[in-house]
Formats: structure tokens, C-alpha cells, sequence
């Protein structure tokens, strides 16, 4: 809240300006008040992360729409998002957003991973075997990662980038966690990398009574 209301003040001030420099100089403490504000959320997310809203979720549709929001970004990274999920998937119940917010911050770190060489980025989802439980997977073709940043990845505050506060794989692996699964990692220098959401936990999808379908 304070930081909403400095930035709240800030636009009102570059908004009276006349001064092109001033207006600039503006924009500019308002840019960093948003850095602030990001870096503030994650910090929350990570230290509290808020309690699963549970939902009986078409997971099919869940990645389809995912991509075409993100299509834009990844475009002007020269990155193509492409979905593949198993035939005839089931509603599973989980919750939407969070799983959503996962899967952004992983589908945007493969297109920052390619440094805007192109690539390809797949979404992909699947059942257990038993269609208990279900998997989903990000997959780049990108230089992939050492063994050593493999293994330090999900630590808090650990990046690789020039840019980021190092909580975004911490937070998304702590929301698979509030979903009974768990997030993994596999890569090899020059291979790409592919992430691993294993949730056994969303459980079969026609026990779930009283549940409203999103």
C-alpha cells in the first residue's frame, strides 16, 4: 500500500508537469516503483503463498489459452509456443491460477534461456497411467543448463539472469508443493531443458463432487 501510493503520487505529479525532462524523470521513478511493487509481491508469494482455490479445470483449454497470451511476448523473442496435450484429457481439480502462474514463469524463462535465437517452446500434458494424476511439461530447445545451476535453481534469490529477484521458480515450485506435487528439472548443457509438474495429489477428476467446472 505505501508503495501504491507513492506511485499514485508520482503519476499525478508527471501528469501536471509541462517539463519534458521532468515528465521523463517521472516515468522513470515510476518504472522503479513498479520493480518495487513486483519484487514486494514475489517476496509475499514466496513467504505466504495464498491457499489453493480449487476448481474442477478443463487443463486442455488451461494451456491453450495460456499460449495464446503469452504467444505476443515470446514472438518478439523469436520463440514459438506449442501445445501438446494427451487425447480425450479429463477435467482434473486444481486451481486454475496458480497453476497458470506457474506455468507462465516457466514458459518465460525457456524464451528468455533462448536469448532470443528462436526456438521452440512445447506445453505439454498428460495422465498417470491409472488417470489418477496428471503431468505437465515445459520443454525448450534452448543451450540448456550445467549440472551445478541445475541443482540451484528452485534456491531463493538464485539467478542466472541480469535482470529478476530469483523467486520465481521458488514461488512456482511452492505452489506445486500446496497441490500435493511437486516441480522438476531436467537438462544438459546444449540439450535444452524441460520442466516436470507431477501432480498426483489433483486426484480422479469424477470423485470430485459439488465442484463447479471453470
Amino acid at each position: 500500500n505505501p508503495v501504491a501510493g507513492l506511485q499514485g503520487a508520482l503519476e499525478i505529479l508527471r501528469d501536471e508537469t509541462a517539463d519534458p525532462n521532468h515528465r521523463e524523470l517521472f516515468e522513470q521513478m515510476i518504472g522503479e516503483t513498479r520493480r518495487v511493487t513486483e519484487t514486494l509481491q514475489s517476496l509475499l508469494h514466496f513467504a505466504r503463498p495464498a491457499r489453493p482455490q480449487m476448481d474442477l479445470t478443463n487443463v486442455d483449454a488451461l494451456l491453450r489459452d495460456l499460449a495464446q497470451l503469452t504467444a505476443p511476448s515470446l514472438a518478439r523473442r523469436r520463440a514459438r509456443l506449442e501445445v501438446e496435450t494427451a487425447p480425450d484429457l479429463p477435467r482434473f481439480v486444481l486451481d486454475p491460477g496458480q497453476i497458470r502462474q506457474v506455468l507462465v514463469n516457466l514458459v518465460n524463462n525457456a524464451a528468455d534461456a533462448m536469448e532470443g535465437n528462436g526456438g521452440r517452446v512445447v506445453l505439454r500434458a498428460t495422465t498417470f497411467p491409472d488417470g489418477g494424476g496428471l503431468i505437465l511439461g515445459v520443454e525448450d530447445d534452448g543451450p540448456g543448463m550445467s549440472p551445478e545451476v541445475a541443482s540451484r535453481i528452485f534456491e531463493p534469490f538464485f539467478t542466472t539472469k541480469h535482470h529478476g529477484t530469483g523467486l520465481g521458480l521458488a514461488v512456482a515450485r511452492s505452489l506445486v508443493a500446496q497441490h500435493g506435487g511437486r516441480l522438476e528439472v531436467r537438462s544438459n548443457p546444449g540439450s535444452g531443458t524441460t520442466f516436470l509438474i507431477v501432480l498426483p495429489g489433483v486426484g480422479y477428476p469424477e470423485a470430485a463432487s459439488g465442484v463447479v467446472a471453470s
